[in-house]
């Protein structure tokens, strides 16, 4: 028979190793602590690059939704007081003489000048224009004068012009076959179409023993 004394100590034995086989729970620690408080987000992939131009530069605003691009071209104003060029053609013409008797007695009685020039505007504004021109025409004693010269006529309201042109002639009726220079006043109205033109030629001897009157027409050719 067994002793108390072995009975009790055979059952502190069995208690000490079920104490020792024990499972123990591990406490959570801080870090997991933490990580479980925190709230869940949901992630979002950052956006993706814009797409560069042939220049390398991103097309940001030209991509975007109300900002496209209408494509139209800028074209340069006009400037308004640019000068303007122009050739034009004259058409001669008729002559007066106021002495009379004396063209007759003279044979210096042709009014009928019949004749073609050019005339190169090189400038117009607001107050004038300036011209140089050259032409042929059938002159009072029935020879062909040539002429060139330049011009300038002051602009007075929309149809009206008055200046005069400085003019290097040269006919056998004048000045005995030598070419002179001459001033020439010159009235213009511009009926738009085509211009009426009246010249005064005084009496200046020995280049011209006789006063006259002359009137043509200009036709515009070109401008631009």
């Amino acid at each position: 028979m067994r002793s108390p004394q072995s009975g009790l100590l055979s059952a502190l034995m069995l208690a000490t190793t079920l104490i020792g086989c024990s499972t123990i729970e591990p406490k959570p620690g801080p870090t997991l602590a933490r990580l479980t408080q925190l709230p869940t987000q949901q992630l979002t992939p950052p956006p993706s690059p814009l797409p560069e131009t042939d220049s390398g530069v991103a097309a940001s605003s030209a991509s975007q939704p109300g900002l496209e691009s209408t494509g139209a071209k800028v074209l340069p104003e006009a400037g308004s007081g640019a000068p303007r060029v122009q050739f034009n053609l004259h058409v001669f013409g008729l002559s007066y003489h106021p002495d009379r008797a004396g063209i007759r007695a003279s044979h210096l009685d042709n009014e009928f000048n019949a004749g073609l020039g050019l005339n190169y505007e090189l400038g117009s504004d607001a107050r004038g224009a300036t011209s140089v021109e050259a032409g042929v025409f059938k002159d009072s004693g029935r020879n062909w004068a040539k002429f060139a010269g330049v011009g300038y006529q002051f602009k007075f309201g929309e149809r009206w012009r008055l200046g005069a042109d400085l003019l290097a002639i040269q006919s056998e009726t004048y000045n005995h076959g030598r070419s002179f220079v001459a001033p020439v006043p010159h009235l213009t109205y511009d009926f738009g179409p085509v211009k009426l033109n009246a010249i005064y030629v005084p009496r200046l001897a020995p280049y011209n023993h006789f006063a006259v009157f002359g009137i043509y027409l200009t036709l515009p050719l070109k401008q631009w």
